[in-house]
């Protein structure tokens, strides 16, 4: 599966970016929202992001919004985070994406990549 980590914390970023890579996934990896959407933008096309929601420059819910309105993709996103606003918690889920909370176990992320991915599927 091509996966795609979005997070502003480097040492968080690596480590799920590694632990996914072990598992045999192809995986790419973005410090923002910004450098998430340039790199769709120019074609990466990831079956699942996994990304944070506050982060700087773009934030998760804006990142995901640009996807969908302006390129019109449909890839289907998971958000960890540490905590946010609600008015942003509201957007995400308006938005039909899931939200877990930090701190979270790497041996939960296949679970919850395929809990997704058959959701988006039904």
């Amino acid at each position: 599966m091509n996966i795609l980590v979005v997070e502003d914390e480097a040492g968080i970023r690596q480590t799920v970016v590694e632990y996914l890579g072990y598992l045999g996934h192809e995986v790419h990896q973005a410090a923002d929202g910004q450098e998430a959407f340039d790199l769709i933008q120019d074609g990466l096309r990831p079956d699942i992001i996994i990304s944070d929601i506050q982060m700087p420059r773009i934030c998760g819910a804006r990142m995901l919004a640009m996807i969908r309105v302006r390129l019109g993709l449909k890839i289907p996103v998971i958000f960890i985070s540490g905590g946010c606003p609600e008015h942003k918690e509201r957007e995400i889920r308006e938005m039909d994406a899931p939200i877990h909370r930090k701190p979270f176990s790497l041996r939960a992320v296949p679970a919850l990549i395929e809990r997704e991915m058959s959701r988006q599927a039904a």
